[in-house]
């Protein structure tokens, strides 16, 4: 099952703009990340705790029965 992920944008008087990625473990947020470089150039960086947060490993049995 996948889980939920979730992204919160905050817009910011002086016209920035922040958002932050939950339901993404591990490096699971960083494509994510990049489809909002778009929006201009990146001031700052910081990873939530579930950056640190071990990413689920899959495992994909395909059979020929």
């Amino acid at each position: 099952m996948v889980n939920k992920q979730e992204i919160e944008f905050i817009v910011t008087p002086d016209g920035n703009v922040e958002f932050t990625i939950k339901g993404a473990k591990g490096k699971q947020c960083v494509p994510i990340a990049e489809l909002f470089h778009v929006l201009g150039k990146i001031k700052a960086d910081r990873p939530t705790s579930e950056f640190y947060d071990r990413e689920e490993e899959r495992n994909v049995t395909v059979s020929n029965v």
